[in-house]
């Protein structure tokens, strides 16, 4: 089974500029997804992206590069459209991958045995596979002004039910089945654990630093 991994990032970051290759801990962000995902044993690792910067910092990790245009590098350009052009890159260079390993960037805290185990939670017969983490929060929506708790009444932490957040950070997909549906969440879903402090995402400069500080705390353990 031919397992890839492909990882989108663009050059315009808005909130950090160059955040994907932005120092952190002693290497660009972007290495610490490239290099868990080379470690998780796929096949092989690509990373999509309009940046010839980025594109260099990916090579120099071990990456593949799949160049994509501006037109896909916009503000509303989805993540699926990013996978879909990559994958019909890829067959037109030979390569047709049975599953893809659908890694975030900005999440750089993401362990490369959540990786291999959604990997192999496909064999257990479902077609695409997310890592979440656990949440006993009480999340809700506004209904015309008044917060609506989807939980209903709160509960002690010990007797909460237990809820899972999607973590954001990996997915794998059926590679048939996603090009067919154009989701990441595709055919049976099923889903692997990670503990919380790998699901953290950079959006902002705040997020950044917490998560250097998460790095060191890996590195103190």
């Amino acid at each position: 089974m031919v397992v890839v991994t492909i990882i989108p990032a663009r050059g315009g970051s808005k909130g950090i500029p160059k955040k994907n290759i932005k120092p952190m801990n002693g290497k660009p962000m972007i290495a610490w997804t490239i290099e868990a995902s080379i470690k998780s044993g796929v096949d092989k690792t690509y990373v999509s992206t309009d940046s010839s910067e980025i594109a260099e910092v990916s090579r120099k990790y071990g990456a593949e590069v799949i160049v994509r245009s501006k037109d896909l590098a916009g503000d509303f350009t989805s993540s699926e459209d990013v996978l879909i052009h990559a994958v019909e890159y890829l067959e037109k260079e030979g390569v047709k991958p049975e599953l893809i390993v659908f890694l975030q960037c900005t999440s750089p805290t993401r362990e490369a045995d959540v990786i291999s185990s959604a990997v192999k939670k496909i064999d257990e017969g479902y077609d695409s596979v997310v890592a979440v983490f656990e949440t006993t929060r009480y999340y809700g929506k506004s209904d015309r002004g008044v917060f609506k708790s989807f939980r209903g009444s709160i509960k002690r932490r010990q007797d909460t039910e237990k809820w899972y957040c999607d973590s954001g950070s990996c997915y794998v997909m059926k590679t048939d089945v996603f090009m067919k549906e154009k989701d990441r969440f595709c055919g049976k879903v099923g889903w692997v654990e990670m503990p919380e402090m790998d699901g953290f995402e950079v959006d902002n400069l705040f997020d950044f630093w917490l998560i250097e500080r998460i790095l060191e705390y890996k590195d103190f353990q």
